[in-house]
């Protein structure tokens, strides 16, 4: 059943993610705005746009819940503070549309992950520890954090599931 309608100011929604207890709820519009939710009272708590101007392709939050990662379709990627909405970091892999983002548990790591490529970030000094050409926008971090896995399709070659260290 549904228990709740949340609306939005006007564009389509590109990206949706829950935080770890299922009380906030995050979205991303096709015109780069978003909107942070509380489920439990559906009230609208704060609403930001994303300074790239670009489709919000992907939205996570950070283990802990106070960090939010946004990916947008024209390569830009950005850490905003989870209370706020404010920038706390931005990441440029300009690798192509930013299709997932994933914080590593210790906090300290973020992988976005674009069209044509990864970047590891090391948060703190918004460093880049290392560049995986061996992606096309689809990976996932194991819950440890030792691990990417991360999908290379090309035509010339059989579709992959690649493995990395981090």
């Amino acid at each position: 059943n549904e228990c709740a309608r949340l609306k939005l100011h006007k564009a389509d929604v590109t990206a949706l993610t829950f935080n770890r207890d299922g009380t906030r709820l995050v979205a991303g519009t096709a015109d780069a705005w978003v909107s942070l939710w509380d489920v439990t009272t559906r009230t609208l708590l704060k609403e930001a746009e994303f300074d790239s101007g670009a489709p919000i392709l992907h939205l996570c939050f950070s283990r802990n819940d106070t960090r939010i990662g946004i990916g947008s379709s024209n390569g830009l990627a950005r850490v905003w503070n989870a209370a706020t909405l404010k920038n706390t970091c931005s990441l440029d892999p300009r690798r192509g549309g930013v299709n997932t983002m994933a914080f590593l548990p210790n906090g300290k790591l973020v992988v976005a992950v674009a069209q044509f490529g990864a970047c590891i970030y090391e948060l703190e000094a918004g460093e880049v520890l290392g560049f995986l050409d061996e992606t096309d926008g689809l990976a996932a971090v194991s819950p440890d954090g030792k691990f990417l896995a991360a999908v290379r399709a090309d035509p010339n070659i059989d579709t992959a599931i690649r493995v990395f260290d981090l």
